[in-house]
């Protein structure tokens, strides 16, 4: 009959329900001990998040929800809340590896929200590519680390507009006004640090990177590299924002498609 059908429903999105608010509140209640991980480093933890991860799936599974619902609830809130509150909002993904986990963690919340978009994945790809290491001469590095910090403010509000259904593109049309909405700020981001003339010492080591650093990227990003070169018929410059955009754009198809 219909009551039992509303009956067995509502039942059923209770214990969802329930499962998600048990999983938020006890990695919160579980807070301290988990605070304590990474001894008194005031900096964003990977281990924390992931620790709060397990609480939360766990305590998600035995109240009746999934285990991967409850992890993703537990990993955000103690991404955006704790660690957000452990340092000023401005020192939130400083480095290379700490942006490269926040992305991912993005994207599987985005993931399980529905919404569908693999450019938070790629982002966190090209943070790995660059936190490796030994690619970026000292005198780009601070130009590449200060516009990931830039751009991680600015992805972060893309990220709430997502959630929130404020941008109603979906698929790979999602991917691409990301990338262009991202290369934009790229743009802007270099003409206030260095105006019309960026310094050879900045842009040829940046170049270099994405030649000599072909074999170590991962497969969406070396593959989009060489696609630009053959579209283009010379050398990927990271420099030609058409060349960017290029890039970002094939990057996120041939995700899709490895996905």
């Amino acid at each position: 009959c219909t009551w039992c059908c509303w009956r067995h429903y509502y039942g059923v999105a209770g214990r969802q329900v329930w499962a998600w608010v048990l999983s938020a509140g006890v990695s919160q209640a579980l807070g301290g001990e988990v605070g304590r991980l990474g001894g008194e480093s005031r900096r964003f933890s990977a281990t924390r998040v992931a620790a709060s991860a397990v609480v939360g799936g766990t305590i998600s599974a035995l109240s009746g929800g999934k285990f991967a619902n409850g992890a993703i609830t537990g990993a955000f809130s103690r991404a955006f809340n704790d660690e957000a509150h452990w340092q000023e909002s401005k020192e939130i993904g400083q480095t290379f590896a700490e942006r490269a986990g926040i992305y991912r963690a993005m994207q599987a919340k985005l993931d399980a929200a529905g919404v569908d978009t693999v450019w938070f994945g790629v982002a966190a790809d090209l943070n790995d590519f660059f936190g490796r290491g030994g690619f970026l001469l000292a005198s780009s590095h601070d130009y590449m680390n200060e516009l990931g910090i830039s751009l991680l403010a600015e992805n972060i509000k893309m990220f709430n507009q997502l959630i929130t259904g404020e941008i109603g593109y979906t698929g790979q049309k999602l991917d691409n006004y990301l990338v262009h909405r991202e290369q934009m700020h790229v743009q802007s981001f270099t003409a206030d640090r260095y105006g019309t003339s960026v310094p050879l010492r900045v842009r040829f080591p940046v170049n270099l990177a994405f030649n000599r650093g072909l074999f170590a990227m991962p497969s969406n990003i070396r593959s989009g590299v060489n696609y630009v070169e053959r579209r283009f018929n010379e050398g990927f410059n990271y420099w030609d924002t058409s060349h960017r955009m290029l890039l970002g754009e094939s990057m996120m198809s041939i995700a899709r498609h490895e996905n």
